[in-house]
């Protein structure tokens, strides 16, 4: 359950599953956590600590999959330096589904395979945790060479964050993070994908 939006709740999803929630209602102890906050720099450092009257918990990054924050801690911050004009957020599995069938999903995929057009689609993060974080990013970058970039620019970061579909902002540790996908595909993103088209029914002997 969420706390009242006067106060900061944390929860800190780790890779086994577990989830540790954490409030605070002191405005300014709020706002001296958030100073010199770097987003993109949460899982990059050894652990991430909280402090409650009772001890400190601490948490290896490499354990943690995704931290949320509720409400929305600064909504101020950008994807990245390099695609400033970018729309991350959170939705459902519903809502990405609604986008891709019927007409709307065929003029999605028209004007994301035209030339010159704007990138709008889906990335679908499968994490450690075998939770689905799913995606929808709107971006400036009109052509192919830009969305190569954007895609290494969202493999190589640290940490994944955007608005969440309930609210707040999800901080996402790409190093726990198991696969990516695109939707709808993008011809030549990621050049040295190889072709090959999956198989549901797929059992190991």
């Amino acid at each position: 359950m969420t706390t009242k939006s006067s106060c900061l709740e944390i929860r800190v999803h780790l890779v086994d599953g577990s989830v540790c929630a954490y409030a605070q209602s002191d405005p300014d102890a709020n706002k001296n956590m958030m100073e010199g906050f770097e987003p993109l720099r949460l899982f990059s450092q050894p652990y991430f600590a909280v402090e409650s009257i009772d001890g400190v918990t601490v948490f290896p990054c490499s354990k943690i999959a995704r931290v949320e924050m509720f409400p929305d801690p600064d909504p101020g911050w950008v994807v990245g330096p390099r695609f400033p004009n970018t729309r991350v957020r959170e939705v459902t599995r519903a809502d990405l589904e609604r986008a891709l069938t019927g007409d709307e999903g065929a003029e999605l995929i028209r004007k994301n395979r035209a030339p010159g057009e704007n990138f709008h689609g889906f990335v679908v993060l499968m994490m450690a945790d075998a939770a689905e974080v799913v995606i929808e990013i709107q971006t400036r970058v009109a052509f192919v060479p830009d969305q190569k970039l954007f895609l290494e620019m969202l493999s190589g970061l640290n940490t994944m964050f955007f608005p969440g579909n309930s609210g707040g902002y999800v901080f996402v540790n790409t190093a726990n993070l198991m696969r990516m996908n695109i939707l709808p595909g993008q011809p030549d993103i990621a050049p040295r994908a190889w072709r090959a088209e999956p198989v549901s029914d797929y059992e190991m002997e």
